[in-house]
Formats: structure tokens, sequence, C-alpha cells
């Protein structure tokens, strides 16, 4: 029988579940998932993690995975107008029919496993991405990372973004403790991305790579990017390397901070190109920043 008769009844009662507050753990959305016939293992994905940028960072490899003519995922949050924001395919809004059918469909477990908003709203992004059949989802973490809900998938890239004082309730106190559980989205022998990060966080991620046999790039080395003209709707960039260039790219956002976002956007997808055998030219990354929302 039916729980709710519509999508405005379902999403009241997904906003109810936040009263619960924040699970900081991954036997909830374990449970979840392997209700469901554990989705998570039908896509592949690229992880990522950080204080800031992570955001930013996580659009821009899904709108140049889309020009790139992949059928790409994307699950972010939090949304600004519309809960819906928080899960794409190609750009598109997840459904509210498919909402409502999957709270309906999942509501026992819900009441008996007593999940986070998040943990519910993973399980849904999982869900749909296997639904629809995606070649890739850019998976964005909610808190932190190694007890994060999203942290059961196993990437073919993890990121990590930047690390400041954030969520100490959960990830501690100090540069290296936040560090450490950012660093447990790493993967073993799945090659980690590393955004702009001070010394102290490279020690632990060094660390972490290391125990992981997981490769690890720092951005920094590989990508240096020259903004050409910047104004308030956005700004026109070059992106070097020693192996290839790219020219007059445009990001319609402002800030010069996301030049540190492109670094580590770019350093993603040659990650990902070398990890599957797979080519991204220089028009599809033109044409995926300049359609970023």
């Amino acid at each position: 029988m039916e729980k709710f008769e519509n999508y405005n009844q379902c999403i009241k009662f997904l906003f109810g579940l936040e009263r619960a507050g924040v699970k900081y753990n991954l036997k909830n959305i374990s449970s979840l998932l392997s209700s469901l016939g554990s989705p998570e293992k039908k896509f592949k994905s690229i992880h990522i993690a950080g204080t800031n940028g992570k955001g930013s960072v996580s659009c821009a490899v899904n709108s140049i995975l889309i020009e790139k003519g992949f059928r790409t995922g994307l699950y972010t949050s939090p949304h600004i107008k519309d809960f819906r924001e928080r899960i794409l395919v190609n750009g598109k809004f997840i459904s509210k029919k498919f909402i409502l059918n999957f709270v309906n469909k999942m509501y026992s477990e819900i009441i008996k496993t007593g999940p986070s908003f998040f943990e519910i709203t993973t399980a849904l992004a999982f869900e749909y991405f296997r639904f629809k059949k995606t070649d890739y989802a850019v998976i964005e973490t909610g808190l932190g990372g190694r007890l994060d809900a999203t942290n059961v998938i196993i990437p073919v890239v993890s990121a990590i973004t930047t690390i400041s004082i954030d969520h100490t309730e959960f990830l501690g106190k100090s540069i290296e403790d936040i560090s450490a559980e950012k660093a447990g989205i790493i993967k073993k022998n799945i090659p980690v991305v590393i955004g702009n990060v001070t010394e102290v966080s490279k020690k632990v991620f060094n660390k972490f790579s290391n125990e992981k046999n997981s490769e690890i790039k720092y951005s920094e080395d590989h990508y240096k990017v020259n903004i050409l003209k910047s104004t308030e709707t956005g700004f026109t960039f070059d992106v070097k390397s020693k192996l290839r260039n790219y020219k007059n790219l445009f990001i319609p956002v402002a800030g010069r901070y996301q030049t540190y976002n492109i670094r580590t956007c770019i350093t993603i997808l040659d990650t990902l190109c070398e990890k599957e055998n797979i080519k991204i030219n220089e028009k599809e990354i033109s044409a995926g920043y300049n359609n970023i929302k």
C-alpha cells in the first residue's frame, strides 16, 4: 500500500528526516543499499570530497563528461531552490514520479532503519543512477569522507579539493584530524587527485595513499591556470601543462579562487582518461566549462 499520494507529501516526509540529525557512520546507508540490491555497484563513479570547492569541481567534471557524450549523473548538496537539484542525469532533475515511487517502495525500510535525510537521499541518488544507466556518476561527499554516506562506492578516481577547519564536532579540531577524515575516501589501488592544500595535509594524504597503494596526484604539479580576462560574470583563461595546453576557455563563474578548482578538475579528467582509456579534447572541455550552471 502506498504511503504517499503525491510528491509534496513525499518531500515533506523526507525533510522531516532532518530532525534525526547527522548519522556519521555507514551502517544505515549499507542497510538501505543492500535492500535495493546494491545499486552503487552498477555504475562507475568519481568521488569528490573537500572543505571548499568540491561543488564547483563536481559540476565542472559533470559538464565536461556530458559534452564528451557520456550519460552522466551528478549528486551534490545542498540544494538552493528545489530538492531535485541534488540529483541530475545529463543536467536534468530527477523526476518527481521517481522520488515518489522510491519513497513509497522504501517506506517500511526507512521506518525500520531510521536513516538521516542525507542517507536516504544518497540511496535515492544511487538507485536513480542505476535506473538511468549512467556511464559515470560524479558523487560529492556531504560531510567529511571516511564515514560519509557516499563512502560506500568504489570510484574510478577519488579527489579532495581543499582542507580547512569545518564540522569539528564530527571531523576533529585540527587540520591533521580533518585531513585524515577526508582521506577516508582514498581506496585501495584507486588514484586520488588533491587540490589546493597545505603541507600539513599533504603529509596526511601521502601516508594514506601509501598505505592504500593509491597513486596520488597534486593538481598544482600538473597544471597552471592563467587568467586572460575577468568580469563580474566569469573569466577567460588558459590551462598549461608539460603535456598539453588548453587556450581561451571561459567559465561563467566569478572568483579567482576558481583557478584552484580548474586545476583539480582537469587533473581528475586526465586521471580518468588514463585509467579508462578515453580521450577528452579541448573542444569538449571548452563547451563543458561554458555550459556550467
